[in-house]
């Protein structure tokens, strides 16, 4: 099948995922004056978190097969035109309920934003330029790794932290602008697991799930080591070195924009992404052992943006990963698939900072 008119579609998903990264990374520096302004207690800041990572991780899966069965262009409007009202009704929310329930209808957006743009790029690139392209949209939203907390903290010192919702409106009808003039191809057509001989009904997503999984587990891998980088960091910074935040989220800025070159290095590392995924993992994990050894803060930020490439690039080549090996007509119920299992492997390692 001949796959046209790619471009569009790696905008469309690389500000649709900008966005939704963006608003993760830029809340929580908000979070402080939101409970302060909604009267809402330290305690329960987290609900407004957790709403919208459960209600993300549960429209993955469906999203991405809704897209096979539909299209992903559609799926991916969808899911842009729900991020984009959750984030209007968050900024004018007028308690913590509200919030709460306005940050699910996010997270339904955001679930339905990464598999179906993940396989909308893919099937609209030309087969040799698939893995760059997603590479190169997986890049352009890594670069919320670095912009959303500054953005954040500025937004909320200039303007208020409403406005760090209203920030990804624009960005999300820009990426919704991209999306219309995409040209997708047909869905292939899908075969009847009831005709084949022999296979159940729910052979399908067992089939999906087996192709897939060794790259989703090592992208798991990676985004649980990511969230950990992402903690250990910023705590080495400050609590050894004593930098104040300000000045610790300087320094940070260069490993988390090697987060972002980690998408486009990805795409030239497809051709064997399995030992380049364990190679990078084990290289990523590493560098985090000595940050409370290392003897300077430029040697800290050395390892820390080391680190910051191997694991960026990790997590970017393990979705590359998930395309390649996913069935023609069954890419997004495999990106819906990798997806789950690496937003919950982030959650879980977000358990690692409560244990020590």
């Amino acid at each position: 099948m001949h796959r046209t008119h790619h471009r569009p579609a790696v905008w469309a998903f690389g500000l649709g995922a900008f966005s939704v990264q963006f608003d993760s990374f830029a809340l929580n520096l908000a979070l402080p004056s939101i409970g302060a302004d909604l009267g809402v207690a330290a305690d329960r800041l987290p609900a407004a978190v957790a709403a919208y990572l459960l209600a993300c991780g549960a429209a993955m899966v469906p999203g991405g097969s809704a897209g096979d069965r539909v299209g992903h262009r559609r799926v991916l409007l969808a899911g842009l035109a729900a991020f984009a009202a959750g984030s209007a009704l968050c900024a004018s929310a007028p308690t913590p309920a509200a919030l709460i329930a306005f940050r699910a209808l996010q997270g339904i957006g955001g679930g339905l934003v990464m598999p179906a743009g993940l396989a909308l790029v893919a099937r609209t690139a030309p087969g040799g330029r698939a893995a760059r392209a997603t590479g190169r949209a997986l890049g352009a939203a890594g670069l919320a790794t670095a912009v959303g907390p500054v953005a954040g903290g500025a937004l909320t010192s200039l303007a208020g932290w409403p406005w760090v919702f209203w920030a990804v409106v624009p960005l999300t009808a820009a990426a919704a602008g991209a999306a219309l003039t995409v040209r997708e191809p047909s869905p292939p057509p899908r075969r009847t697991p009831g005709r084949a001989p022999g296979r159940a009904p729910g052979a399908r997503p067992i089939r999906v799930l087996r192709a897939v999984a060794p790259a989703a587990a090592l992208g798991a891998a990676a985004n649980a080591a990511t969230v950990v980088w992402l903690f250990a960091g910023p705590l080495a910074l400050q609590r050894t070195w004593g930098l104040e935040a300000a000045a610790a989220g300087i320094v940070f800025a260069a490993p988390s924009l090697a987060v972002a070159a980690g998408g486009p290095l990805a795409g030239r590392a497809a051709a064997r992404p399995v030992p380049v995924l364990i190679g990078l993992i084990v290289t990523g994990t590493g560098l985090l052992a000595p940050l409370g050894a290392l003897p300077s803060v430029p040697l800290v930020a050395a390892a820390l943006t080391a680190c910051g490439l191997a694991l960026g690039t990790a997590n970017a080549l393990a979705l590359v990963a998930v395309q390649d090996s996913a069935p023609p007509d069954a890419a997004g119920l495999a990106s819906g698939f990798a997806k789950t299992a690496v937003t919950a492997a982030g959650g879980l390692a977000m358990a690692v900072p409560v244990l020590f």
